[in-house]
């Protein structure tokens, strides 16, 4: 294992382990397994992806928990939307996409940092203004949130899901969203977390497998 990936899930098993982060994962695994999955890889994610960059140790364990929690507020939508295999109907699509507004008020209520409830609020915002819920542009997504957008969809790309087979080369489909993802930050993601994140990716399948204990 790596010096990187090392430290980074370091971080990412402190952060997942603290006692407010549990209740939410706990959560979200009783409703839906599949989006306990997720998060808990785009959370591993951030945390190599934080040792890429230039943060401060606060921003290191905001980035984490902004990307474990990213979805929460899907324990608000119904498992028959979330467990579709083929596509969704127009009135599905309205209502998943109203889970970053039920994820704000979620942890809003619980007491969160106005700055994870950004990172939360906001990961499906794009910077030409074609995300949601509020359209917003470059200017009003802050850099954090569009680290935690990356980690969010290289980890749906590499996913293994019962209606598709996982991407062979998720970078490039990444690349050509040019308008809509931070270019440089694209950058430093492909050069030196993206191979880092398969490995994070097998080690947390051996973890669901029982073949790893989590410390």
């Amino acid at each position: 294992m790596s010096c990187e990936l090392e430290l980074g899930l370091c971080l990412f098993q402190k952060t997942r382990q603290t006692p407010r982060i549990e209740y939410w994962l706990n959560k979200m695994q009783s409703h839906d397994l599949q989006l306990f999955q997720h998060s808990l890889l785009a959370g591993a994610i951030a945390s190599v992806f934080a040792r890429s960059v230039s943060l401060s140790t606060g921003d290191e364990l905001l980035l984490v928990t902004g990307a474990l929690l990213h979805d929460v507020g899907k324990v608000l939508i119904d498992r028959l939307i979330l467990q579709k295999n083929g596509p969704l109907t127009s009135a599905e699509r309205i209502e998943l996409e109203r889970h970053p507004e039920f994820g704000y008020r979620l942890l809003k209520e619980d007491g969160w940092d106005p700055a994870i409830l950004e990172l939360v609020h906001l990961h499906h915002e794009r910077l030409d203004g074609s995300g949601y819920p509020h359209r917003f542009h470059a200017e009003k997504i802050g850099r954090l949130v569009r680290m935690v957008t990356l980690c969010d969809v290289f980890s749906a790309l590499i996913e293994e899901r019962s209606y598709r087979p996982s991407p062979r080369r998720p970078l490039e489909i990444m690349s050509v969203m040019t308008s809509e993802l931070d270019g440089p930050l694209f950058g430093v993601f492909a050069e030196g977390v993206a191979e880092l994140a398969f490995s994070a990716q097998r080690f947390l399948k051996l973890e669901m497998s029982g073949a790893l204990i989590a410390n």
